[in-house]
C-alpha cells in the first residue's frame, strides 16, 4: 500500500479518540496556540506539529470526506474517529515506517543539520584523500562559513588524523545503530572522495516511495539521526557538535521567558505584573511549558484539595481530554480554566508514561 494523504490523515485517528478534524488541520499546517498544543498533547499527535505548512484546507477536508465514505472514519459535530474498517485497511496495508519522525523538536532545524552533516562528510573524505579543490555539495556561503570555523576548531583539538578517524568511528556507530533501510537511505546520499551520492528523488525512485512517501521517510530518518545524537553526545561529539551549531527550540522566546521568571517568583499574579502581559498570555506561555517540560512544577498549582477535586470530577468523566470547563464549573464554580488545563496535561502525561 502505497502512502498518500488520506492513508497518512487516517493514521492520525489510529489513537481511537473522538477527535476534531479542524484542530488537527490547524496542528498539520504549524498553526501555534495553547489550545492546539494541548490537543496534540492530548492525541499524541505533536510530531506532525507544521509537517504540511503548505497543506491546503480543501485537500485536507476532501481527505476527510473520501475516508467517510469509505466507512474509515465516522463524523460528527465536526469530530472524527477511526472504525474497524479503518483499522483493517491500514492493518492489511505494507507501508513506510515514520514512527521516529518529530517536526514539533525538530523542523525548524532538520534540514540545516542534515546539510551541515553531508558537508561535512565530504570535506573529511577529502581530507583523508588528500584533495583540496573539489565541487562541494554545500552552495550557501553562511554553511561554509559555519562549517569552516567548526572545522578549525575541531583541527586546534586534536590531529588531522585524529579528527578523521573519529568522524568516521561515528559514522560507523550511527549506521550500526540505525535499521538497514535507514542507514542506507541516509549512506546513499554522501558525497566523497571518487563518490557520489545520490539526490534525493534518485532514493525516492529506487525505494519506490511517492513523493509524499519521501518526505515522511526522510524527515523520519534525520530526525532518529537527531535524537541519537542530541540523546548521546559522549558518542557523538563530532555529530553533536554540528547539531549544536543549527538547534533551535521548539518554543518561542516570549514564552521561555514568562516560564523562567515563573520558577522565580511562583505567584501568577507578580508574574504577570514583571512581564506586562495579559494574563491569557501569561497562562497560555505556562500552558505552553506544561506540555514541553518534563520537570514542570504542576503540583505548584495543583494543589492536594484541588487534585482531589479533579479525581471525584473524573469519576463520572474518566477521559479528561474532553472536559469542558463550562460544565465543570457547574459543580465547582472556583475552578479555573487554567487548573482545568494544567490537570489535564498533567494526566494525560501520566497515561502516556504508565502506557495506559
Amino acid at each position: 500500500m502505497t502512502m498518500s494523504i488520506d492513508t497518512f490523515i487516517l493514521t492520525l485517528f489510529t489513537h481511537g479518540y473522538k477527535a476534531r478534524i479542524g484542530t488537527l488541520y490547524q496542528l498539520l499546517i504549524g498553526k501555534r496556540t495553547s489550545s492546539i498544543l494541548c490537543y496534540g498533547h492530548f492525541y499524541g499527535q505533536l510530531p506532525y506539529f507544521g509537517l504540511l505548512p503548505k497543506l491546503d484546507r480543501q485537500v485536507y477536508q476532501q481527505s476527510v470526506h473520501q475516508l467517510t465514505k469509505k466507512n474509515f472514519l465516522t463524523v460528527k459535530d465536526e469530530k472524527a474517529e477511526i472504525t474497524q474498517e479503518g483499522r483493517k485497511y491500514l492493518a492489511d496495508g505494507d507501508m513506510i515506517n515514520y514512527d521516529k519522525l518529530n517536526h514539533f523538536v525538530y523542523g525548524k532545524s532538520w534540514q540545516s543539520f542534515f546539510d551541515l552533516l553531508l558537508f561535512s562528510t565530504q570535506v573529511t573524505a577529502e581530507l583523508k584523500a588528500g584533495n583540496s579543490s573539489y565541487p562541494p555539495v554545500e552552495n550557501s556561503p553562511y554553511k561554509h562559513f559555519q562549517l569552516k570555523k567548526w572545522l578549525a576548531h575541531q583541527l586546534e583539538r586534536q590531529s588531522k588524523e585524529d579528527f578523521i578517524q573519529a568522524f568516521s568511528a561515528e559514522w560507523h556507530q550511527l549506521i550500526e545503530t540505525l535499521p538497514e533501510l535507514e542507514g542506507d537511505f541516509l549512506t546513499n546520499q554522501l558525497t566523497g572522495a571518487d563518490v557520489i551520492g545520490k539526490t534525493y528523488h534518485q532514493l525516492g525512485s529506487l525505494l519506490g516511495l511517492n513523493e509524499f512517501e519521501l518526505t515522511l521517510f526522510q524527515r523520519h530518518c534525520i530526525h532518529w539521526v537527531m535524537t541519537i545524537v542530541a540523546g548521546s553526545p559522549e558518542t557523538y561529539p563530532l555529530m553533536n557538535s554540528l547539531y549544536q551549531l543549527v538547534r533551535q527550540p521548539n518554543y518561542n522566546q516570549s514564552a521561555y521567558q514568562t516560564y523562567q521568571l515563573y520558577l522565580k517568583v511562583k505567584k501568577i499574579d507578580q508574574l504577570i505584573a514583571h512581564r506586562r502581559l495579559k494574563e491569557s498570555t501569561v497562562l497560555d506561555h505556562l500552558i505552553e511549558f506544561a506540555i514541553i517540560d518534563e520537570k514542570f512544577p504542576f503540583f505548584d498549582v495543583l494543589t492536594p484539595e484541588i487534585k482531589e477535586m479533579f479525581f471525584k470530577i473524573e469519576k463520572s468523566s474518566p477521559d479528561v481530554r474532553d472536559w469542558k470547563i463550562s460544565v465543570i464549573q457547574e459543580l465547582y464554580p472556583e475552578v479555573s480554566f487554567f487548573e482545568m488545563r494544567l490537570y489535564q496535561i498533567w494526566r494525560v502525561k501520566g497515561r502516556m508514561t504508565s502506557c495506559e
